[in-house]
């Protein structure tokens, strides 16, 4: 998605130094349980429907 709204191909690496490493780079997949919290009323919408116009917004805003 992020390829077709930029027209640039993505550099995908295995691995990063560990000076710019995330607290969320964790080598395994992992979600949240959201239950609880729908529970007490909250709802959520699917990635699939906020994060295209996200991208297009950024891809547009910056020009990449």
């Amino acid at each position: 998605m992020i390829e077709q709204a930029t027209g640039k191909a993505a550099h995908i690496v295995p691995e990063t130094e560990e000076a710019h490493m995330s607290p969320f780079g964790i080598p395994t997949s992992w979600t949240m349980d959201t239950a609880k919290a729908q529970a007490e009323g909250f709802s959520f919408r699917s990635v699939q429907e906020w994060l295209p116009e996200l991208v297009h917004e950024i891809a547009s805003i910056h020009r990449i």
